[in-house]
């Protein structure tokens, strides 16, 4: 089991989670985003899940990504979609050209979340 999946309770309370589907395509909500930036500031992380059976997942500070995702990339559905590809998460919106971002140091980043109960990685 990966370590978002076995922690994903206490996770989800501070922070955005999303499973990544095939291909590792992700999709984050504006309103969940939203409400997250209401909620705690710049004080939580984006997180692509990758698998729910081993560690495969980007735990991106909101901080540190939060002009990566623009409002000009949120679709008519109201969330920005992209995919991730090696290291590098991509975002996309059909008649944009696509923006990229290299997340290497992110990867499995677990101890970006700061909590002190949750399963050791």
């Amino acid at each position: 089991m990966s370590y978002i999946t076995a922690n994903r309770p206490v996770l989800q309370q501070t922070h955005y989670i999303t499973n990544a589907r095939a291909h590792y395509w992700y999709n984050f909500y504006s309103r969940t985003l939203e409400r997250h930036v209401r909620l705690y500031g710049e004080d939580f992380c984006l997180v692509i899940n990758g698998s729910t059976a081993y560690d495969d997942a980007y735990v991106l500070p909101f901080k540190c990504v939060k002009d990566f995702f623009s409002p000009d990339y949120i679709d008519a559905h109201g969330r920005w979609m992209g995919d991730v590809e090696g290291v590098t998460v991509r975002l996309w919106r059909k008649g944009k050209p696509g923006k990229s971002i290299g997340a290497g140091e992110f990867h499995n980043a677990f101890h970006l979340f700061g909590h002190n109960s949750l399963t050791p990685a």
